[in-house]
């Protein structure tokens, strides 16, 4: 569930993975001109790339590789010329680099030529949501929802883990059932909050809760039970996604309000325009951190790129 954040509205899986191999192309393409107007600008400061690639052997043709300019933390543009020109901005220091890749051989990009530094100087615009505040928010929201499930009670508090990616809350839960033995059923929710440009050009702030569930009887129970237990627990299980997936959509649209209402306090999204959202975890004094760019007259947008906080997804944002 996501929501705009523009003046107009108001209202760890330890899976080894080899990385691939990158194709060398030296050999083939070189770079005879890559340029920036500046190189050190101020936080979403419009600037000009300016490029030449060229074929190193007389057999190479330009128009059988695809070339895209990025920088280190997403890409500007995934289709240019191989001589250019574009315009963008950035809101952190990085390196703009040129990529090329073989057209329809589905191997990954290859860098050519030597990146160029960009540096900013001065601040980004920052409001931070405290660990306590979004806790108390998410605690709150989630007893009320669960206070409406019947046969369903909390057997201990819930329990919250920050990670750089996201925010777990272990629910520890029992399950009541008249004349039946009482069984445990564990569920933990994740949550994932990050910036995501929508087709129209304008950043939205996006919320996802997903949910796992594990429901158990103990193995005593089940034995005097016949194996009754075992079976309640698996029909917990399979009914569970679809009573939870009403409880992690209302729970989305609660935390989205609240999350808008606090960062426009003042009118503060009236002539910002979110770029990055982090989670910083610190024990129990974590934060949520939200990253602006002022706009201006001459730059409502920003030819820029920002990557979802998970890594998995890259944003483009182009000048309108």
């Amino acid at each position: 569930m996501k929501i705009k954040l523009n003046p107009n509205l108001n209202q760890d899986d330890g899976i080894v993975i080899s990385p691939p191999t990158i194709p060398d192309l030296r050999d083939k393409l070189e770079v005879a001109e890559f340029q920036i107007s500046k190189s050190t600008v101020a936080p979403c400061e419009e600037i000009q790339a300016n490029w030449g690639i060229q074929a190193k052997q007389n057999n190479v043709t330009l128009s059988d590789y695809q070339f895209r300019l990025r920088v280190h933390y997403a890409d500007i543009n995934n289709d240019i010329p191989a001589r250019g020109s574009e315009n963008f901005s950035v809101y952190k220091d990085t390196f703009l680099s040129l990529m090329a890749k073989h057209v329809n051989s589905g191997n990954i990009w290859s860098p050519i030529g030597e990146p160029l530094q960009i540096t900013t100087e001065g601040e980004n615009k920052i409001r931070e949501i405290p660990q306590s505040l979004l806790d108390n928010l998410a605690f709150n929201q989630i007893n009320d929802q669960i206070d409406g499930i019947q046969y369903l009670r909390f057997r201990s508090e819930i329990e919250s883990t920050w990670f750089n990616n996201r925010i777990e809350y272990k629910l520890p839960l029992e399950i009541v059932i008249n004349n039946f033995f009482n069984g445990d059923l564990d569920i933990t929710l994740k949550l994932y909050i990050r910036a995501e440009l929508d087709e129209d050009n304008e950043t939205s702030l996006e919320v996802s809760i997903t949910s796992d569930e594990n429901a158990n009887f103990h193995w005593l129970e089940d034995i005097i039970s016949l194996g009754h237990s075992a079976t309640v627990a698996k029909t917990i299980e399979k009914l569970l996604p679809v009573i939870m997936g009403y409880v992690t959509r209302d729970a989305e649209r609660a935390v989205l309000q609240q999350v808008q209402s606090f960062l426009n306090i003042g009118g503060f999204l009236d002539d910002r325009r979110l770029m990055e959202v982090r989670i910083i975890p610190s024990g129990n004094l974590g934060y949520i951190q939200f990253i602006f760019c002022l706009r201006t007259e001459e730059s409502p947008n920003f030819g820029t790129s920002i990557v979802s906080l998970s890594g998995t997804k890259a944003i483009k944002v182009e000048d309108q």
